[in-house]
């Protein structure tokens, strides 16, 4: 296992102080929570008498916690005599959220494990089903084709809809006026093109070949 610096604080720190536990450099570094938010931190502040004509001397200081949760915000007082008391507590906080922190990150790793190790068995079945890596691929393809083809059928509903309806209303085959099924298979050849097709082509196409390149790394 590495080994995890956790950093502390010491009575000849500067303060005002504060430290982010996932800046850069910092043991939760790593740490997976919401972008917006501004979590696992502590800062120290000085508290300074006050009188009409303005700020005086520090008479202690405020600490300021906030965990792995907004919740977790915890604010705590400490006088100049305490100042042994305020790093004890400071470190011991540190310590106690860099240990949930990495829990944390451990069990978001295990999740993406899990859910890497479920997408392989999926793509393997794909595999296996298809006939092969080749086969799986031009699969791919036509699946992206097929939406396509669903796009160009909506593209004209209302006439594709009314021709299903006279079909199964008088026992007859479909047909579709020559003007309506021109412009289906016009939307059909766009659409094989389209944002959308050509992003569920890819992002499987990707897929596959991360996968196989998964396999061949863990093969050597």
């Amino acid at each position: 296992m590495a080994q995890i610096n956790i950093p502390s604080i010491n009575i000849n720190t500067p303060i005002p102080y504060t430290l982010q536990l996932r800046g850069s450099g910092q043991p939760l570094e790593g740490l997976r929570v919401p972008a917006w938010s501004q979590l696992a931190f502590v800062k120290i502040t000085e508290n300074r008498q006050r009188w009409s004509g303005g700020v005086g001397e520090v008479i202690g200081y405020n600490v300021t916690t906030i965990g792995l949760s907004p919740q977790t915000k915890r604010q705590k007082d400490f006088n100049l005599r305490e100042r042994a008391d305020m790093v004890k507590f400071v470190n011991d906080w540190i310590a106690k959220t860099v240990a949930a922190g990495l829990k944390k990150m451990a069990e978001d790793q295990a999740n993406r494990n899990e859910i890497e190790r479920q997408r392989n068995e999926r793509i393997a079945k794909q595999i296996e089903t298809a006939g092969g890596v080749e086969a799986r691929r031009q699969e791919i393809v036509r699946d992206g084709y097929e939406l396509a083809a669903k796009d160009a059928m909506q593209y004209e509903s209302a006439e594709v809809y009314a021709a299903i309806i006279a079909a199964l209303t008088h026992s007859t085959p479909i047909v579709l006026d020559e003007k309506v099924r021109d412009r289906i298979l016009a939307k059909y050849e766009s659409s094989k093109t389209n944002w959308g097709v050509s992003r569920y082509i890819d992002e499987r196409t990707q897929e596959l070949d991360n996968y196989l390149g998964n396999t061949k790394t863990e093969a050597a």
